[in-house]
């Protein structure tokens, strides 16, 4: 590998590392028989990206909003048990955080209250923001799945792929990954092999058994691995089903991606491992 190479390989491991210190949400966090559940979630999920989509935000900012709602619940629990205006609120005020710290323009308060159609006055959003940052410990550069993806992107060779193609495995990778912090199913999945699964997928969907050799070397030289087959899938499954390929179906090889084996109920659980010399579906 060159120097440049190298950096990027050492950025990432050192991002992958300071997401497992600090940014990896709880698995089954909404799972529970309470008054907020998955579906919950999900809807404020949806209007904050609806929000997004409107200012024209970037969807890293979405990304990290989410990223710190979940880990502010994962703490303050009881907030699963009250009603639904204090989970929007603190949905709210972690998009208000994020939108601070992602984008070059802020959303005052008084614009934030407006949003909530007076729901929440601005001094009841920033009282809250203030209670989530203090719970979090005041960590919120969060890196991201689309960072990361960014980041694999970078360590493919450039011949691989013609701009198009780029284009078509850039988009199908944010979908997959904006369609995967909606889905709570997803929570406890470290965002690194997010981006690196649907990176992969929709690389494979591109290029097809091309590009396999470089996701193999790709994988050798970090700690990062697949996703669990079954959510995995569920990204496969939603990027072929997006529209997006209906614009780029003349670049798609006639080969399809290979299937992992899933024999035993145990291969399907493990992941791959960071060192595997094959990347066996």
């Amino acid at each position: 590998m060159d120097h440049s190479t190298n950096d990027t390989v050492d950025t990432l491991n050192a991002m992958i590392q300071q997401e497992s210190l600090s940014y990896l949400t709880e698995s089954g966090l909404y799972d529970k028989s309470t008054t907020i559940d998955g579906g919950c979630r999900k809807l404020m999920v949806s209007w904050c990206t609806q929000v997004a989509d409107f200012c024209q935000f970037d969807p890293n900012t979405i990304c990290n909003a989410v990223n710190i709602l979940d880990r502010f619940v994962a703490k303050q629990r009881h907030i699963l048990e009250e009603n639904n205006e204090q989970f929007q609120l603190a949905a709210m005020a972690s998009l208000y955080t994020a939108v601070k710290t992602n984008e070059p323009m802020a959303l005052d308060p008084a614009t934030m209250s407006k949003l909530s159609k007076g729901t929440f006055s601005g001094k009841k959003i920033e009282e809250m923001e203030f209670k989530i940052m203090k719970t979090i410990g005041w960590r919120v550069n969060t890196p991201t799945a689309l960072s990361f993806a960014d980041m694999f992107f970078k360590l493919l060779p450039s011949e691989l792929t013609s701009k198009t193609q780029q284009k078509l495995i850039f988009k199908l990778t944010q979908h997959q990954i904006l369609y995967a912090i909606e889905d709570s199913r997803f929570l406890g999945m470290p965002a690194s092999e997010i981006a690196f699964t649907a990176a992969y997928n929709a690389t494979m969907m591109t290029l097809g058994k091309a590009s396999l050799a470089a996701y193999q070397k790709l994988q050798q030289s970090m700690n990062v691995n697949l996703l669990p087959l079954k959510l995995e899938s569920t990204l496969m499954f939603q990027a072929q089903n997006s529209g997006i390929l209906a614009d780029f179906i003349h670049l798609i090889p006639s080969q399809r991606a290979p299937r992992r084996k899933s024999s035993t109920k145990s291969s399907e659980q493990k992941h791959l491992s960071p060192r595997c010399v094959t990347m066996s579906r």
